[in-house]
């Protein structure tokens, strides 16, 4: 169909949560990796990243993205408290290219010490995978 992006229909914070909520698209992404400091921590128990703004007049805000682990099928829960992994509703663009829809963008967290701490950066995965969906409001 040559979307790029999934529609509201195949969007999974837009089906659990309605119309007024989306999954973020890699762009949004990534402009939390280029604008954001992300801190490992603790918030109730649950690990994960403070991603705090950087951008002037918008230093005072933050999220938390836990680190939720992730599912393969239906079966057992991998990496929980260790790392995290977030889908975009972006297509991969290189699987696109190819006439391949089946991966799309998502960003991964991990924990500081692992020999993957330092290479937080968008990649594409096979949208099967069971990872996690932090929503984008959208507002009315």
């Amino acid at each position: 169909d040559n979307l790029t992006t999934l529609e509201s229909i195949d969007d999974a914070a837009t089906k659990n949560w309605g119309n007024n909520w989306r999954m973020p698209t890699s762009a949004e992404m990534q402009e939390l990796l280029d604008n954001c400091t992300w801190t490992w921590t603790t918030l109730n128990e649950v690990s994960g990243c403070m991603i705090t703004s950087t951008v002037e007049g918008y230093t005072d805000k933050s999220i938390f993205i836990p680190a939720a682990g992730y599912k393969e099928g239906t079966g057992t829960l991998y990496s929980n408290n260790e790392n995290g992994y977030y889908w975009s509703n972006s297509l991969n663009a290189d699987y696109l290219e190819r006439g391949d829809p089946s991966n799309a963008d998502f960003l991964p967290i991990f924990q500081p010490g692992s020999e993957w701490w330092q290479q937080i950066m968008i990649t594409p995965s096979v949208r099967t995978k069971g990872f996690s969906v932090r929503p984008v409001y959208i507002g009315n």
